[in-house]
């Protein structure tokens, strides 16, 4: 089963067609780790970082392959269907966080294995014609949990901004204000899910190593764009990332 959803996988990179997931084979959880690195190798390249989330409660990731980690200013081609746009913070680890069954990490050992924070855009761009809940939770993880490309803009240290929790998100397209508001994040603190997921790791790709991106989940209501946009997003106290839909 895990040979026929990566096999369909790899096929829409290609492609660029998308999938009707309700196609694919039933999988486990343990199944959509393992589609996840079979993708990682089909495609032949490197995990840049992950998204963490708790979209039930349960601790869960996805990688974020290295050739989808843009700068800022990055163009982004829209595929078919368009994108769905969510402004995240992004954590840059500075130390690796290797699985540590019996002695959990705690939020400040989690906070000192951070350098940068940063201002980013996630992409979420599917290759199933179906997001959740149409797409059952386990093809979704498989997916990479619907990862199209992660565009990082400004950064500072995570100790110098502050309670990460009390940020204020502002995103505009074509500078028409999208959204503005403090904190957003559905767990309050924006750095609780990673300290989840490293609690929890269950991936087949290594873990969380030093020099990786962890975004960490939206906090801005996600939106899709189906034609060519400007977004441009701010977190106070880091700045701004700006990216092209074209």
């Amino acid at each position: 089963m895990t040979k026929d959803i990566a096999d369909a996988l790899l096929d829409s990179y290609r492609t660029k067609a998308p999938i009707a997931s309700g196609s694919l084979p039933s999988i486990n959880r343990q199944d959509a780790f393992a589609t996840q690195a079979a993708v990682a190798q089909g495609l032949g390249v490197q995990v840049g970082g992950w998204k963490v989330a708790m979209p039930d409660a349960t601790s869960t990731a996805a990688p974020m392959f290295s050739d989808v980690l843009l700068g800022n200013g990055a163009r982004y081609a829209l595929p078919p269907g368009g994108a769905v746009v969510e402004i995240e913070l992004g954590v840059i680890l500075t130390k690796d966080l290797p699985p540590r069954p019996g002695q959990p990490y705690t939020r400040e050992e989690i906070g000192a294995a951070i350098g940068d924070a940063l201002v980013g855009v996630e992409m979420v761009a599917s290759r199933y014609l179906e997001m959740p809940p149409e797409a059952e939770p386990n093809r979704w993880l498989a997916d990479n949990m619907g990862n199209g490309a992660y565009i990082s803009g400004d950064a500072k240290p995570l100790a110098v901004i502050g309670d990460p929790a009390t940020l204020v998100c502002r995103y505009w397209a074509n500078g028409e204000l999208q959204h503005e508001k403090t904190g957003g994040h559905p767990a309050g603190d924006p750095i609780g899910w990673l300290v989840n997921w490293a609690n929890a790791q269950e991936d087949t790709l290594g873990g969380l190593k030093a020099g990786q991106l962890v975004t960490t989940g939206s906090i801005s209501p996600p939106k899709r764009f189906t034609a060519p946009t400007r977004i441009e997003a701010e977190l106070d106290r880091i700045g701004r990332v700006v990216v092209e839909l074209v």
